[in-house]
């Protein structure tokens, strides 16, 4: 994250969920706005798989406003376990004093039951695409929501197709900020 961070110029995040192979594994951000804090949260895991964080970063935008990026990647192998996680991330976010977007790898389709706790308060931005995010099933598995009860717009949504750069294909969300 600290290379794309200097090629492209923007701010930068890390936060590790795990060692692995001598290095850190984990999740990043990178902003345009300058990063003013960060939060990392352990999410649950009873079925004790790979452990799970959620990773929000507070951004300072232009205009004196602040929001919350928060992203995360639930256990792909216990169903339970992504459910729990799922709940813990509504119920850690939907109480923001900061307008939120919340995106990464929820490892389920947007008809799984694991994803209730988010459809029932949170904005789908992919919602009624049809975009496969993750070609090794053909599925979309990679969300951005935002609070139902949010000022945010979203004015496009797009995956686009890059095989060579990573396993899931990259997914653009423009949102504007109302208010």
């Amino acid at each position: 994250i600290r290379i794309l961070s200097l090629l492209s110029g923007y701010f930068d995040v890390f936060s590790k969920s795990i060692d692995l192979q001598g290095g850190k594994y984990g999740l990043g951000i990178l902003s345009a706005h300058p990063i003013e804090s960060v939060q990392r949260l352990k999410l649950p895991n009873p079925d004790s798989t790979e452990p799970r964080i959620l990773m929000c970063a507070l951004v300072s935008l232009s205009n004196s406003k602040y929001i919350r990026f928060c992203n995360t990647h639930l256990d792909h192998r216990s169903p339970l376990n992504r459910g729990l996680q799922a709940a813990v991330i509504n119920e850690n976010l939907q109480n923001s004093l900061y307008p939120v977007i919340v995106g990464g790898d929820f490892n389920a389709t947007a008809t799984d039951h694991t994803l209730e706790a988010m459809a029932k308060y949170w904005n789908d931005a992919g919602e009624n695409t049809e975009g496969a995010t993750y070609p090794g099933n053909g599925k979309r598995i990679d969300y951005f929501w935002t609070h139902k009860e949010s000022s945010f717009k979203m004015l496009d949504y797009r995956v686009l197709y890059e095989p060579d750069t990573s396993d899931h294909q990259p997914v653009i969300v423009t949102y504007s900020l109302e208010k």
